[in-house]
């Protein structure tokens, strides 16, 4: 539970130094990614395609969302990736997601 709160707390640290700030009222979300990669592709490109690709389009599909992605280089999680959202309010995380965290249609 200390590394995961350590993480979180990195991670949080790192938006504010990508000049990323939490307002009251929003929600943080931190979601670490289980990824295996096909035979030939590297974990560079994976990022790569995720922040130039992935990113862009979550960021389109949700309006009043902020995806980032950061690297666990510590502890449980080192060399892992994580997707942290920033959503403006508990509201606008009800209108894309049911109370499971399951996409609404």
């Amino acid at each position: 539970m200390k590394r995961i709160a350590f993480f979180l707390i990195l991670s949080i640290f790192s938006l504010f130094a990508l000049g990323q700030s939490l307002e009251k009222g929003n929600l943080l979300g931190l979601h670490v990614l289980d990824i295996t990669l096909n035979g030939g592709v590297t974990s560079q490109q994976f990022e790569d395609y995720y922040m130039n690709t992935v990113i862009p389009n979550y960021d389109q599909a949700y309006p009043g969302t902020k995806i980032y992605l950061a690297n666990g280089f510590g502890g449980e999680y080192k060399g892992s990736l994580s997707m942290i959202w920033i959503l403006e309010s508990i509201a606008m995380r009800n209108t894309y997601f049911d109370s499971n965290a399951k996409e609404l249609s």
